[in-house]
């Protein structure tokens, strides 16, 4: 699998199961960049694939109301690193602590 075939319009599912918090926004993966966003944070960063496994490196970033997110309160701005096993239509990325769930919504036309 390779960069291409995560290309496209994407739901996400995301949370810290330990303290049962969770949101949901949408993202974007093109060209090896990840674009996206919730009500309050927009999201942008790069991806890679490598045989199956993507990695993610990830900016989180505070855009309106207040700043309160599923890993605390008062959190601006965020850098996550993920990593997962890559699936055309639905896959699994964490940290550790932090995970979403991704599930294709669109291809890119």
């Amino acid at each position: 699998m390779d960069n291409k075939l995560l290309e496209g319009l994407w739901s996400v599912e995301f949370g810290v199961p330990s303290a049962s918090t969770y949101g949901a926004g949408i993202i974007v993966f093109v060209n090896g960049g990840i674009y996206g966003g919730d009500m309050s944070y927009y999201y942008i960063g790069n991806y890679e694939v490598e045989q199956d496994k993507v990695i993610a490196h990830l900016s989180v970033k505070h855009h309106y109301g207040p700043k309160n997110n599923v890993l605390g309160q008062g959190i601006g701005e965020i850098d996550l690193d993920l990593e997962g096993v890559a699936h055309p239509d639905k896959f699994t990325v964490s940290n550790g602590k932090f995970m979403a769930v991704l599930t294709r919504r669109e291809n890119l036309k």
